[in-house]
Formats: structure tokens, sequence, C-alpha cells
């Protein structure tokens, strides 16, 4: 009976694992300053969006940007809390 109360568990805690997220928030709460709005938050990928990485025999791997992103990005963290994310590999 012992055994299966351990499977049980262990079977329940997995279904657990795998249908509940890992946080409960993705993001931290915004900083609110006095007399000020919150700003909104870009929320960007960075695989295949503004990076791209290959990889070559004999050179390896290769990480290019999309043209302009520095630009980009300098000027959307004026007017927005950047969040970028992506897979790593």
């Amino acid at each position: 009976m012992n055994v299966a109360r351990l499977v049980d568990r262990s079977v329940y805690e997995f279904k657990v694992l795998m249908t509940k997220p890992g946080m409960s928030k993705m993001l931290p709460d915004q900083m609110k300053m006095p007399g000020q709005m919150a700003p909104k938050t870009l929320v960007m990928n960075l695989n295949g969006t503004l990076v791209h990485q290959s990889y070559s025999l004999g050179v390896g791997v290769e990480i290019y940007k999309r043209p302009g992103l520095t630009a980009f990005l300098n000027k959307m963290s004026q007017r927005y809390e950047l969040c970028i994310f992506g897979m790593g590999e």
C-alpha cells in the first residue's frame, strides 16, 4: 500500500510540475515615481528578430545584429521599459 501511495504522489507532483507555471509573474513590479506615470513595457524577442546566429565550419558561431538595432534600442529605452527575452541555446 505504501508503494501505491508513493507512486500516486509522484504522479501528482509530476502533473503539478508540468501544468503549473514556474513563477507567478514574468516581470517585476514597475517603480512608480511620485507625480509621474509608470512607463509602458515593450517586450521584444531576441532570437531571429533582433539578432541572428549562424555557424560556419572553421569560423564558429557568428552573431549578426539587425541594422539600426543600437539606435532603435536607445530610442525605445527613452520611452519604454524594455524587456528583451530569448531562448538560450
